[in-house]
């Protein structure tokens, strides 16, 4: 899915920042998202070329599925990380 499908709004955002105001975390999201913005999303940065892009992004990704596996553990389930890397060139 293209970047933007992964991002808060930056309209919505906007708006809230102009009619109440924004939280710390909110203002860190609006930040992000201005950078992130593409002209063309749909042809934009996505897959592998973010993670060229966005070195942090895999680590962060790498992360949060250990966590949700710790998680499952905790509950007494027994879940299969599996992670699907593209062939690129």
């Amino acid at each position: 899915p293209p970047l933007h499908e992964f991002l808060p709004s930056v309209e919505e955002l906007r708006i809230k920042k102009a009619t109440k105001g924004l939280s710390k975390r909110e203002t860190e999201e609006l930040k992000a998202a201005e950078e992130w913005a593409e002209h063309n999303p749909m042809i934009g940065t996505r897959g592998v070329r973010l993670g060229v892009v966005k070195p942090g992004l895999y680590a962060m990704q790498v992360r949060a599925l250990l966590r949700a596996a710790a998680a499952l553990r905790k509950k007494g389930k027994n879940p299969i990380v599996e992670v699907m890397i593209p062939l690129t060139v």
